[in-house]
């Protein structure tokens, strides 16, 4: 028999084999998600996996082909989605994103979440050689009201550890399917996580790869610069694939829905 056929329509054959990969999520988070969003007077029509939605938003169609590797890191977690040949290979989440790392600030500079986010996002750095070791800033005190330096080192120091370890992680995912080697395009880094200064070097060092930042946007027109950033790439993704699909199917309830969210974005922007 023949193998790696995309499309089978229109071929004869006696027997038809699919290999498929099952995507589960908890029911209960689901059922939440669905309630919000009719609640905002919406109708779902579809859960589509978030990787995959970004997935649509940032990757060319040869990089789909040639293998490439998305990483996109968000705030609880860190999804892994390899393609090759116009194929999923790999979709792994680890329990690990950006909120890790403002939780590691907080327990290693002993300030509120709410301080540590906002240190990540001024001062934070994912390699610490790229700081003057000499460079401080002020952060809260023990006391009310209390102000005490501490070096931007330290903080780089903090958030290097920990997204070294979760890119070490993602290397044994790939390592493990025997996919480092199969990955001319490279890996491409999206999500909000992904915005922090050298993480696109630090990536590239743990997979010894081309890494890119992967920006949403591309063949968009109208507001393309309000959203051509990481952490809208699964926003961006998920039009994209309501688009596909009224495309495939004709204008339907999905045009209806995307007229409405059309309006909604003409609003907020």
């Amino acid at each position: 028999g023949r193998s790696g056929i995309q499309d089978p329509t229109g071929m004869q054959a006696t027997r038809l084999e699919s290999e498929v990969g099952v995507i589960s999520a908890g029911a209960v988070a689901c059922q939440n998600l669905r309630k919000a969003i009719d609640r905002a007077g919406y109708r779902v029509e579809e859960l589509v996996l978030t990787p995959l939605a970004s997935s649509l938003a940032v990757l060319a169609d040869n990089s789909r082909i040639s293998g490439t590797a998305l990483i996109e890191i968000g705030g609880a977690s860190t999804e892994i989605l390899v393609f090759k040949d116009e194929r999923l290979r790999l979709v792994k989440t680890l329990p690990w994103g950006s909120a890790t790392v403002s939780s590691d600030i907080v327990k290693g500079l002993g300030v509120p979440l709410e301080e540590a986010e906002k240190l990540k996002a001024r001062y934070g750095t994912a390699q610490t050689r790229r700081v003057n070791p000499s460079e401080k800033f002020e952060i809260s005190g023990p006391t009310p009201g209390g102000r005490r330096e501490v070096s931007r080192e330290l903080l780089a120091h903090i958030i290097e550890q920990r997204l070294d370890e979760i890119f070490g992680l993602v290397f044994d995912e790939l390592e493990a399917k025997h996919l480092l080697d199969d990955l001319p395009g490279g890996v491409v880094l999206t999500g909000g996580g992904a915005e922090l200064d050298g993480l696109v070097e630090l990536a590239q060092e743990v997979f010894n790869m081309p890494v890119a930042l992967g920006l949403p946007g591309s063949g968009l027109d109208g507001i393309v610069e309000a959203i051509c950033r990481p952490d809208y790439a699964a926003a961006v993704g998920l039009a994209l694939y309501g688009r596909n699909r009224r495309l495939d199917a004709g204008a339907g309830p999905v045009l209806r829905a995307l007229g409405r969210v059309g309006g909604w974005i003409r609003e907020f922007f």
